[in-house]
């Protein structure tokens, strides 16, 4: 079973280094699509509390939480998107410790020792568990689902209930965010 937990739990384990800086989605009509803020600072929070110098996100989307990761925190990301199309962090300061990566996540064939792991693929069954495999094949201090309690993304929730029966995950209330920490930090 995911442990519930409030997101102040996950705040209080970064001291006082709680500064973020946000960029609020400026794509017209595509603002519903980015991860809401207090997603987006339970992920930089979880990026600072691992001390993650590698973030791996399988999902670009708009490309808003590679930036915000990137504009709070000194982590690298490698960004993976099946499409390439414009993306928040382009022509930014932030976009040298960007790497943008084109590939399906079927054909992606990615094991490189990563910190962090933020799987945002809501699409279907296989996909989600395709990016898990991937994300735990990295050997993380953490991985990240989004879209778990997504009232019209179906595919997240069922196989992270599944996984919670051999690994230990936490879900935040009041996000779509589920956490798998190496060692646990609750």
């Amino acid at each position: 079973m995911i442990q519930p937990v409030r997101p102040w739990q996950i705040f209080s384990k970064l001291g006082f280094n709680n500064q973020v800086r946000l960029v609020i989605p400026t794509l017209p009509g595509r603002e519903t699509e980015s991860v809401m803020s207090l997603e987006t600072e339970l992920l930089i929070a979880v990026a600072r509390i691992v001390r993650a110098k590698t973030i791996l996100e399988i999902g670009t989307s708009m490309g808003y939480t590679s930036l915000h990761l990137a504009m709070n925190t000194w982590a690298s990301i490698i960004t993976v998107d099946k499409e390439h199309k414009p993306c928040a962090f382009e022509q930014t300061k932030w976009e040298s410790r960007i790497k943008r990566v084109d590939s399906d996540i079927f054909d992606l064939n990615f094991s490189d020792p990563t910190d962090m792991v933020f799987c945002d693929v809501n699409y279907s069954a296989e996909t989600v568990v395709r990016a898990t495999s991937i994300a735990f094949g990295c050997d993380p201090k953490v991985v990240a689902w989004h879209d778990y309690s997504h009232p019209e993304v179906l595919a997240p929730k069922p196989i992270l209930d599944a996984l919670s029966e051999s690994r230990d995950l936490i879900h935040v209330e009041d996000s779509s965010l589920v956490f798998w920490f190496k060692e646990p930090i609750l």
